[in-house]
């Protein structure tokens, strides 16, 4: 590696000694300082070497486990949503042929009845002919016909569908060039082995690949160990498949190219629920990237101190945490500090009895009558609770989102009828006026697409998770139209973009805080701003302590601190402000 030179400046010391040059980076050093700096090769190597093992770990993982991809939670996410759908058109369905076959039944029973008033009035005046008869004949005959009949109710099966189709789209990028082998293994076996390292460009076309060399240079490099060592200098950190073209240089030396085929899969496809805001946020506040744990988190199951799939998320001004367990069933309240939590609605397995709940998805706690109300997702019908006594203030509805403003007024937001809908405390015997969406299914301005999380902010505006279109939209009062306020741009993992958005809420300042379920994060966006920031996770699904895995509701407590229901890994997050 070097040979002794006159007197000059050691690079690290820079005092005038016997100094000695390593050709790899043309610096000259005195004996002491080359050691050294050979010792920071070697371990600059081993650093590489690591890299190298973990990459390898990663590619033999996903081979081994291919149904952990990512991608495979947003199809389930899909498959559920497609099947609910499924199901709520079958269930309106049934409801239409039954009010039908009613109407159609009425009709004939009142047909009868008057053929009936005929005969009797014929028979009480004892005066009648063949004429008569014949005409009561046909008169039965005809009701009996129309009774027999049904076929004027049929199933029309419309050519559309109303579920929104997925693939899977691969895009397959083969690296064209390859300038010095910028990807290589050199299996050394001697203390200097010159190697040779050849400059190739791979021609890929219809026909086939072809390696064609176009130059060729030397390179001598020195190891103090004679073990065989396996070198790969450049990080790799996204490929799935991998082709390998091995050359023979030397006895001593062989050289192993490997060209990437990088392999990129795209799928295309709680509020506070309250009148809650994070009083003690700033526009510069942030939060520790790991959370503590404190609900669940045990896995998933029915057990106290666990929860199964948690939606939506309340905090009450004494940190207790009420949870929608949804595939229990039931509505939980956390203590703060405790260990596990108490069934305060629902828990006798599913059902539509009245102390059962099908998939809740939201809840609200009502702080002044002691009571929660229920948005009974999977009956379809919104339900108060008071202690064990309950009651349905609102049926027929595909309702998902719950929020209420300091006036009182009830919001539900209605992912069947693609619209949010207000009440007025105590007077929910009407339909409600809708305040958002109710256009149809679409992805305009005065539309929605699956309607999740609500807020309602001091001015009555709503800000809505618009689910299917990857935003979040916000209506004023009285508005005929709402106004986009954070994504907007297409699934993906842009900072421009959501994901399937989840939970909202906006502080007194007019952040808007959003769960985005597809990216596992959750963002800050300021109106009128193109982009958000990530305030929380970003870091892949897991369940570290720094990762989320499909994030759901989120709240504030009093102090700041950010809780975020962690759907796919059964706990609730605790994200601690940094004052």
């Amino acid at each position: 590696m070097a040979v002794a030179n006159n007197k000059t400046h050691c690079f690290t010391c820079n005092k005038e000694k016997i100094t000695y040059p390593c050709r790899g980076c043309s610096k000259e050093f005195c004996l002491t300082h080359l050691t050294e700096h050979q010792q920071m090769l070697n371990e600059e190597l081993n650093h590489i070497i690591n890299d190298y093992d973990e990459f390898k770990q990663r590619i033999n993982e996903q081979k081994q486990n291919p149904q952990n991809h990512s991608l495979i939670k947003q199809i389930d996410q899909w498959e559920r949503r497609s099947i609910e759908l499924i199901q709520q058109k079958a269930q309106d369905c049934r409801e239409n042929l039954v009010k039908s076959s009613q109407t159609y039944v009425n009709n004939i029973e009142k047909k009868f009845n008057d053929l009936c008033e005929q005969i009797k009035q014929i028979h009480a005046e004892n005066e009648f002919n063949e004429i008569n008869l014949n005409d009561l004949r046909n008169q039965l005959n005809e009701i009996t016909e129309e009774l027999n009949n049904s076929s004027n109710i049929s199933i029309k099966q419309e050519s559309q569908s109303f579920i929104n189709e997925i693939s899977i789209i691969s895009s397959k990028i083969i690296l064209i060039t390859i300038i010095s082998i910028t990807t290589w293994f050199i299996f050394i076996k001697k203390n200097e082995t010159p190697v040779n390292t050849t400059t190739a460009t791979i021609d890929a076309s219809t026909t086939g690949t072809t390696i064609r060399t176009t130059s060729t240079t030397k390179t001598t490099m020195r190891t103090t160990s004679s073990t065989e060592i396996a070198m790969l200098t450049t990080a790799i950190t996204k490929t799935t498949m991998f082709t390998t073209l091995t050359t023979e240089t030397t006895p001593t030396t062989k050289t192993a190219i490997t060209t990437m085929s990088i392999v990129d899969t795209t799928m295309l496809t709680t509020s506070t629920n309250f009148h809650t805001t994070a009083k003690n946020v700033s526009k510069f506040s942030k939060w520790k990237q790991n959370a503590i744990i404190v609900a669940g988190g045990n896995g998933g199951g029915q057990k106290l101190n666990q929860l199964n799939y948690p939606i939506g998320i309340f905090i009450d001004e004494k940190k207790n945490i009420f949870i929608p367990d949804r595939d229990n069933h039931r509505i939980v309240e956390w203590k703060y500090n405790a260990k596990e939590g108490q069934i305060i609605a629902g828990g006798n397995k599913e059902g539509n009895q009245m102390d059962q709940l099908n998939n809740p998805t939201d809840v609200i706690f009502d702080q002044q009558k002691h009571s929660i109300i229920i948005a009974d997702h999977g009956n379809r019908r919104v339900i108060q609770w008071f202690n064990q006594n309950q009651q349905i203030l609102i049926e027929n509805i595909s309702c998902y989102g719950l929020a209420m403003d300091k006036h009182g007024f009830l919001y539900v937001s209605d992912w069947n009828k693609n619209e949010v809908r207000r009440w007025k405390m105590g007077e929910y015997n009407n339909e409600g006026i809708v305040v958002a969406g109710g256009n149809g299914t679409g992805s305009q301005v005065n539309q929605l697409d699956y309607p999740s999380f609500i807020f309602v902010d001091e001015d009555q505006s709503i800000y809505v998770s618009d689910t299917n279109n990857n935003r979040v939209m916000k209506w004023r009062k009285g508005a005929k139209e709402g106004k986009i306020v954070a994504g907007g741009n297409g699934y993906g993992r842009n900072l421009n973009q959501l994901s399937e958005p989840a939970g909202v809420i906006v502080d007194d300042l007019g952040q808007i805080y959003v769960t985005d379920y597809g990216n596992q994060r959750v963002m800050r966006w300021y109106e009128g701003k193109k982009e958000g920031e990530i305030i929380v996770g970003g870091n892949g699904d897991g369940n570290q302590s720094n990762q989320l895995n499909n994030p759901m509701g989120l709240s504030f407590d009093n102090k700041g601190n950010l809780y975020v229901a962690d759907h796919y890994n059964h706990r609730i997050a605790k994200f601690e402000i940094i004052l």
